[in-house]
């Protein structure tokens, strides 16, 4: 069961519709009452945070920190659900424990940079960590456009928020996104006028 529940789910992550996802949680649902298996309680946390269904996933979590806390994705999981509840504090020690256990892990790094960001406004910490991602995949474009504004709105380094957002639109016109093409030419364009316009006011 708990096998067939985590093909299930992966197959409907991969755009085969929400009846295998309905099919996987009830085959990891059916599983979790007979097997107590670290993969499992992981794999239903996940599925209830994407569900929106935190009280659920909160269980799976307390489950996992019990009964293996250092298993890779067990913190990050935590963490994800303190995120969406806003409980960043905590959201952060999760994170930072993750990438205790695992240093290459995209995703805790991405929303410990976020909260550093977006709630805690260290910028110069979220900037840090969003160069860190950029060492474990540079053709991230949504991490280029993240510094882009990181470097534009807050630190004001316009010279590097133009390098990051030439190379994320560089990297989106490979995605055949116009949506996010514009937005990034606009920001383009909105930091050409702010740095056009400090030229115009230097002496």
């Amino acid at each position: 069961l708990h096998e067939r529940g985590r093909v299930l789910y992966y197959l409907s992550t991969a755009g085969f519709g929400a009846e295998y996802r309905r099919r996987a949680v009830e085959h990891l649902e059916r599983a979790r009452e007979t097997f107590c298996v670290p993969g499992l309680y992981h794999l239903l946390g996940l599925i209830y945070v994407e569900e929106k269904r935190y009280a659920l996933a909160q269980r799976q979590a307390d489950v996992l920190l019990l009964v293996d806390p250092t298993r890779k994705e067990t913190q990050y999981v935590a963490g994800l659900i303190d995120y969406f509840l806003g409980r960043h504090d905590q959201a952060v020690e999760h994170f930072r424990a993750e990438l205790a256990n695992n240093s290459e892990h995209l995703a805790a790094r991405r929303y410990l940079g976020l909260i550093y960001e977006k709630q805690f406004h260290l910028y110069e910490d979220a900037a840090k960590l969003y160069h860190q991602l950029l060492e474990l995949n540079e053709n991230a474009p949504d991490i280029h456009e993240s510094l882009g504004d990181l470097y534009f709105r807050q630190l004001a380094r316009p010279l590097r928020a133009r390098e990051h957002y030439q190379k994320a639109l560089q990297l989106v016109l490979r995605l055949n996104d116009s949506n996010w093409q514009s937005a990034l030419r606009t920001k383009l364009n909105d930091l050409q006028r702010a740095f056009d316009s400090n030229e115009r006011k230097s002496p």
